[in-house]
């Protein structure tokens, strides 16, 4: 919930619900608060008033998360408003990634390209953002793979380190493997780059990747 005063007609409403005092520990268990709301003051120029009405709410820290024990609010149109952080609108829609053969390990074979232009793989949609999860993985690869796997010729994978989540939007490197032919290496670890947009949404990554410079190339995944 919100702790902070709030403008009125915030939030969907008339009068802005905030909680008027700190949230509590783990330790403190559950402990009781003023809730106030907010409004206008029509004999005050039309500035606002932060309490206006008021309520209480018992709350509880549960660790991650916070809980409130809520009455009626005590009239209407008042509503009780969130806080914190908003969630970034690219951490609520994206693509995902889920094909098994695109796992950083997958022997599965196949030749899909990230691209339009042909070859193009079952779960990519055209340039955006991207999630990877189930036989994918949690992530993409971020250290250099052999050519041939995850399911293309050339396996893409993050040149740079993982954001945090208070870094917000970073852009990174992306490398694609592929044979040497004119080295003793068995292979380039970076014989075609692009870049991509990363953020750290908490509990998983997403990615705003373009179409690879070439084919048959794929940004692979790692993890769980």
């Amino acid at each position: 919930m919100a702790d902070s005063p709030l403008c009125p007609f915030c939030c969907g409403t008339q009068g802005s619900g905030w909680l008027n005092g700190d949230h509590p520990t783990i330790q403190a268990g559950i402990v009781q608060r003023e809730v106030c709301f907010s409004s206008l003051d029509v004999d005050n120029d039309y500035d606002y008033n932060t309490c206006t009405w008021k309520t209480t709410a018992n709350v509880r820290n549960c660790g991650d998360f916070y809980v409130y024990q809520l009455k009626e609010t005590p009239a209407c149109v008042l509503r009780y408003c969130g806080g914190g952080i908003e969630v970034p609108s690219e951490c609520e829609n994206y693509y995902t990634f889920d094909q098994g053969d695109r796992y950083e390990l997958s022997d599965e074979g196949g030749w899909y390209c990230d691209s339009s232009k042909k070859h193009t793989s079952k779960d990519w949609y055209g340039e955006g953002w991207y999630r990877f999860t189930g036989k994918a993985g949690n992530q993409m690869a971020d250290a250099p793979m052999p050519p041939y796997v995850c399911g293309t010729g050339a396996s893409g994978y993050i040149d740079g380190d993982h954001p945090t989540v208070q870094e917000g939007i970073v852009n990174r490197k992306v490398c694609f493997s592929y044979d040497d032919f004119e080295d003793d290496n068995p292979y380039n670890t970076c014989t075609w780059k692009t870049t991509a947009n990363i953020r750290n949404c908490g509990d998983f990554y997403v990615y705003q990747l373009k179409e690879t410079p070439d084919c048959v190339l794929r940004y692979c995944g790692k993890g769980i």
